[in-house]
């Protein structure tokens, strides 16, 4: 039932994900030509914005795998460093996640015709990842946050 949760919950912004991935040689060649020959490029537009981009697509990667290893915790035991790990994968992931909620809803960016945010969009990229996180640490909060012990580092599975 929780893989159901989790690929309700992830699939609008896996696409998203996956198109970044694809737009990320064209962000990277981009920087690259920014940087090397500004001269070159006529419009005088801040780097920030593609490296941002950058950013927030290596996040969700990371946020991703964090998101897998959860899951993986499920099935087998974990040490503690490996819990350590999941548990910063899914922090980045989160944090790109917001970072891109952020740029995306801000005020005057996205919006419709009438000025308000759209429904479906704050539904699949805010409301829906937030709560499939939120269910998935719940359900592994056993395996991420168990106390370890020093001599063994495992814990058991449930």
């Amino acid at each position: 039932m929780l893989h159901v949760v989790v690929a309700t919950c992830f699939a609008p912004l896996a696409l998203l994900l996956a198109l970044g991935v694809v737009a990320l040689p064209m962000w990277a060649a981009m920087l690259v030509a920014k940087v090397a020959q500004p001269e070159r490029i006529a419009v005088d537009e801040p780097t920030w914005p593609i490296l941002l981009s950058i950013g927030e697509v290596f996040a969700g990667v990371i946020g991703v795998i964090g998101l897998f290893r959860t899951l993986a915790l499920l099935r087998k035991s974990a040490t503690f460093r490996n819990r350590k790990i999941t548990g910063l994968m899914v922090t980045i992931g989160l944090a790109g996640l917001s970072l891109f909620n952020w740029v995306v809803f801000v005020p005057g960016v996205f919006n419709d015709d009438d000025g308000a945010v759209p429904w479906l969009a704050l539904t699949d990229y805010v409301a829906l990842p937030y709560f499939g996180t939120a269910c998935l640490v719940y359900a592994t909060r056993k395996q991420l946050f168990a106390p370890w012990k020093s001599s063994t580092n495992v814990v058991p599975s449930a």
